[in-house]
């Protein structure tokens, strides 16, 4: 049950932020064809806008996870939806080993992992 309300609420919001980019941006997307289709993944992009993670999952043809800083993770309401978008904590600016270990799960599951390096 809870693994499907993640998986809508991912499907919800990538589709809404493709909806709107496409609609009033002009995107290119250059490589999209070199993301293999499975196998695990780590995709590593530059972190400019608080939009960036939406919009890189929204380009990628399978489900992401994202590394977000865990202040984002304390807000209740919001807290609950990076939870539910399938996004997971990091402790910025230390060595988080839990944070290592969920993304290393995530590998052996043969799932895509996001990671900011300036975030």
């Amino acid at each position: 049950m809870r693994a499907r309300i993640s998986a809508m609420i991912y499907a919800a919001s990538t589709s809404l932020t493709r909806y709107i980019v496409f609609a009033f941006a002009r995107l290119e997307v250059v490589g999209r064809e070199l993301v293999p289709l499975n196998g695990p993944l780590i995709l590593v992009a530059n972190h400019v806008h608080l939009l960036d993670p939406p919009l890189v999952a929204s380009c990628v043809r399978r489900r992401v996870h994202p590394m977000a800083k865990r202040e984002l993770f304390e807000t209740p309401l919001i807290g609950w939806y990076f939870w539910a978008y399938g996004a997971f904590p990091v402790r910025r600016f230390s060595g988080d080993t839990g944070a290592l270990r969920v993304a290393r799960n995530y590998l052996r599951n043969d799932e895509v992992v996001l990671m900011f390096p300036e975030g």
